[in-house]
């Protein structure tokens, strides 16, 4: 976006400026990064809405600490480092949840209060190959003991 005669400072001018108390510096410099920042955050957190609250923490990170930037020219690759930290930070406080996959079998066709029981080798306790069919307070479902290699019971 440059016009007839006028040239945008470059990423080190804007941090000499915001160095010196230039509000409207350091509002230049965090606006031509942002884009990249929200990369980063986006890749790390993968949702849109922590990304952006992981950029306006790191915003207020550089706004504290634009003073211990030792090489202004490299404006862009601090800036998306102190987000990358924070999306970081924010990884390890969040607390760890496991998915909860539901890996009962499908209801038995037998009834909606039998289960088929067996035992070991096939066998149960009214005798070898004969299942036992047991009450229970809740629809359940066949829940064979053994599988041999080909699947079947």
């Amino acid at each position: 976006m440059r016009s007839a005669g006028f040239e945008e400072p470059s990423d080190g001018e804007l941090v000499r400026g915001a160095r010196s108390g230039d509000v409207a510096a350091l509002g230049a410099l965090l606006g031509r990064h942002r884009a990249g920042m929200q990369a980063v955050a986006l890749s790390l957190l993968g949702n849109r809405p922590d990304a952006e609250d992981a950029v306006q923490d790191a915003w207020l990170i550089a706004f504290r600490r634009i003073g211990d930037l030792r090489e202004p020219e490299s404006a862009g690759a601090w800036l998306r480092m102190i987000v990358r930290n924070v999306c970081l930070s924010r990884l390890r406080s969040a607390p760890t949840t496991m998915p909860f996959v539901d890996l009962s079998p499908p209801v038995a066709e037998c009834g909606p209060e039998q289960v088929v029981l067996t035992g070991p080798r096939g066998g149960s306790p009214a005798g070898p190959g004969r299942p036992v069919v047991a009450r229970a307070s809740r629809p359940s479902a066949v829940v064979p003991h053994r599988v041999t290699h080909r699947g079947r019971l």
